[in-house]
Order: structure tokens, then C-alpha cells, then sequence
């Protein structure tokens, strides 16, 4: 019986993939149409002296976006999503908020880097840190340019697959490029392994540090949430969930209604009033999935 091996995909172009096989990169071809993304785990057989892509073994994770109501995996096996900030530029904080909310409905464990630590940073960022550190969020502080705090970040992420989010500016390429040893900002696509896809999606080794991995995907930003579940919303403002089983109507909005437990604890600022805007906003939408 032919011996089935398997690798994990590094980068995917139309026709083929470059995959990591036993230490060693090749570029296969699929021997099917299959949804292959950065990330998979598949299996690989030998067929007229040629490595085959067989199949995607099972995902344990998958981030997702929508286009037109239609699913499209950009990065799978992931274990942890950092959300990037930095004093410049203005902080979205709903930006933060979606990416939680992403990352939750994917499996996926987030944490918030702050960047630019060398740089005076604004009271509302601290403000903004300190809040999500009060939920539970994971929190780490840097300078991806002068390399400051880096060590920590690299220790929780070791032995795992990290991806990082971040808007226009806040040195998420920077950040990338020093865990992996390579300048991202002038690196070039590789030439003679087909047309790219739309997405140049592609996972990296951190250097020095075996089966740690994390994945640059330049076109993600920001994504929308409507395809999400509005339980799975609603369940990712932690803090919210937990109060509103102590509110007096079980149909409680939250907005104005008497015994109303979120309204409570956001009057005693034991609930963020910048958490608990986006709440209230993110649940009025009428268009998200129900269930």
C-alpha cells in the first residue's frame, strides 16, 4: 500500500501550492478542485513521480470572510489572532470590538498588541488597554521597530499559529517582518509558480522557534460581522452576557428599561460605556443571523 505523507500549505496560487513537507518545500499541485487555504494540514501522495495534494485533513479552526452571503476561508488552523493598535492611528475601537467577535465564531483565542510603545501614547489608548484587560483579553505592549517587549510576544505565541489585524498604519508588517526575520514591506512575490489568487495570504515560521508559525495576509483588515450569528455577538461582550441573566425582564434590551442589571453595573462603571455603545449598536442591526 502506498504510504500516505503529510504537509502544511504555505502559500497557494491558482494552479498549485507550496507546501511544507518534512522540513522541506515543494510546490504540488491538488489532485482535485479542493478549498485549499494558508494553513491546511493535507495529505500527499506520489502518483507518476510527482507530489499530489490528496486531501485537506479536518480544520480546527477557520477565519472566514463574506462576499455576497458566500463563505470564503482566508487562513485555517489558526490559534491565536492579534489585534494590533497603535497611537497612530486614531483608534476604532469598533475595529477591536469585530475582530473579538471574529474571532470567537472562528475558534479562535484574540489578544491586542499595542505598538509604538516608543511613541507618547494618548490617555484614551491606555484607557482603551485597561478596559480590555478587564475582560480578560490579553494584552501585550511594543515597539516592533526598536524590538521592545517582543520576547513576551513570541513566548505565548510559541508552538502555535498567530495571525495579526490591524488598520492601515499601526505596523502590523513591521511587527510581522521581526518575528520573522524578513522585511515584508519590500519583499517580492515568487515568480514561476503560476498567477497569485486575489489573496497573498502566506504563513510564515517565526524565526528560531520550530512549529511556530504566523500568517501575513496584507488584505486583511477589516471584516464585516453580519454572517454571524447575533448570539455569537452578543455572547463576545462577556461582561454584558453575564449581567443580563441577572436583569428583571428576560426580554431586556438594555437601553432603558427598570431592573435592568447592565444599566446597573454600567451606572457603578463596572461596564464600559465605549463597550457598551458598540453593544447596543452591534444588537440593534436587524440584518444578522439569528441563530
Amino acid at each position: 500500500m502506498q504510504k500516505v505523507q503529510t504537509g502544511k500549505v504555505l502559500e497557494f496560487y491558482s494552479d498549485s501550492c507550496l507546501v511544507q513537507m518534512n522540513g522541506e518545500l515543494f510546490n504540488m499541485r491538488p489532485m482535485k478542485k479542493m478549498p485549499l487555504c494558508v494553513g491546511d494540514n493535507v495529505s500527499i501522495k506520489m502518483e507518476s513521480n510527482e507530489y499530489l495534494i490528496n486531501e485537506i485533513t479536518k480544520r480546527k479552526s477557520k477565519l472566514r470572510k463574506y462576499k455576497g452571503g458566500k463563505e470564503k476561508v482566508i487562513a485555517s488552523n489558526l490559534d491565536y489572532l492579534g489585534i494590533i493598535i497603535a497611537c497612530k492611528p486614531e483608534l476604532i475601537t469598533g475595529f477591536i470590538e469585530k475582530w473579538i467577535i471574529i474571532s470567537r465564531y472562528s475558534n479562535i483565542e484574540p489578544f491586542l498588541v499595542l505598538n509604538k510603545i516608543d511613541m507618547e501614547i494618548p490617555k484614551d489608548v491606555l484607557e482603551t488597554v485597561k478596559i480590555y484587560k478587564s475582560i480578560g483579553i490579553k494584552c501585550f505592549e511594543v515597539s516592533a521597530k526598536n524590538n521592545i517587549g517582543l520576547d513576551a510576544l513570541i513566548n505565548y505565541i510559541t508552538q502555535s499559529m498567530s495571525i495579526f489585524v490591524g488598520q492601515s498604519g499601526v505596523g502590523k508588517s513591521t511587527l510581522t517582518g521581526k518575528l520573522i526575520n524578513q522585511d515584508l514591506k519590500t519583499k517580492m512575490l515568487s515568480k514561476g509558480q503560476g498567477q497569485h489568487t486575489t489573496s497573498t495570504s502566506k504563513l510564515y515560521q517565526v524565526v528560531n522557534n520550530e512549529n511556530t508559525y504566523v500568517i501575513d495576509s496584507p488584505g486583511v483588515r477589516d471584516l464585516e460581522i453580519d454572517n454571524i450569528p447575533k448570539k455569537v455577538i452578543e455572547e463576545s461582550f462577556v461582561e454584558i452576557f453575564s449581567c443580563k441573566k441577572l436583569c428583571k425582564f428576560t426580554n431586556c434590551s438594555h437601553i432603558k428599561e427598570e431592573g435592568c442589571e447592565v444599566l446597573k453595573m454600567l451606572s457603578e462603571n463596572k461596564i464600559s460605556q465605549q463597550r457598551y455603545d458598540t453593544f447596543i449598536e452591534f444588537m440593534s442591526r436587524d440584518h444578522y443571523v439569528k441563530n
